[in-house]
């Protein structure tokens, strides 16, 4: 009984202290901006600030990050160069998305640890492998040397594919559950292709 308890009222902490993550974020944010006189600049560009808001839903509904709505928004309605939007999108995600990890282990939502580090390191090291291989490091925000074209052309592709296959995983259900019972060397060796490929793509795009 006790047990039973305890486990909503853990539960009801992890909320609380995502919350207060989240807060404390914003708030530093508030003040930096404030105390470096940047408002008038934050105001100026507010069309991305709008199009990360609508991003930051996306990433909190789906696989997707808030780079697949920032990427197209900025490099097609606002005409920014793509280096800058990837990076941009990067920088934005990389709050963004760690203070979701942090509010999803608060909570004590399920996760799948091991699927994660290997993940986690793959995809880290494809995106070394992208910046290296295919950036341009003498220019700046170190652009891809395939060109803008090239770097669209593979978004729209990614795009297509998440989208596609995020709709098959709602038909068949709790993936989780699979993923546990069928942790095997060649689901292992599938993970790890995907995520050095998602690294790598993500070293173009930002998402």
């Amino acid at each position: 009984m006790q047990t039973q308890t305890a486990a909503p009222q853990a539960e009801r902490r992890g909320q609380l202290l995502s919350w207060a993550v989240s807060a404390t974020i914003t708030l530093t944010w508030l003040v930096a901006v404030t105390a470096t006189e940047q408002v008038s600049r934050v105001v100026d560009n507010w069309e991305a600030g709008a199009t990360m808001l609508f991003g930051s839903f996306l990433a909190g509904s789906s696989p997707e990050g808030g780079g697949a709505v920032a990427f197209p928004v900025l490099t097609k309605a606002l005409d920014v160069p793509a280096p800058v939007a990837r990076t941009f999108g990067l920088c934005i995600q990389a709050v963004g998305m760690t203070v979701a990890a942090v509010s999803i282990v608060l909570c004590r939502r399920q996760v799948h640890w091991r699927a994660a580090g290997l993940g986690t390191g793959a995809a880290m090291a494809g995106f070394v492998v992208g910046i290296v291989a295919v950036g341009e490091p003498d220019e700046l925000f170190w652009p891809p040397s395939i060109g803008t074209a090239w770097v669209k052309a593979t978004f729209s592709i990614l795009l297509a594919t998440t989208s596609i296959l995020m709709i098959r995983h709602l038909r068949h259900g709790d993936y989780h559950g699979r993923l546990l019972s069928g942790w095997t060397p060649r689901a292992q060796v599938g993970l790890a292709v995907a995520a050095l490929t998602g690294g790598f793509v993500s070293a173009l795009t930002g998402t």
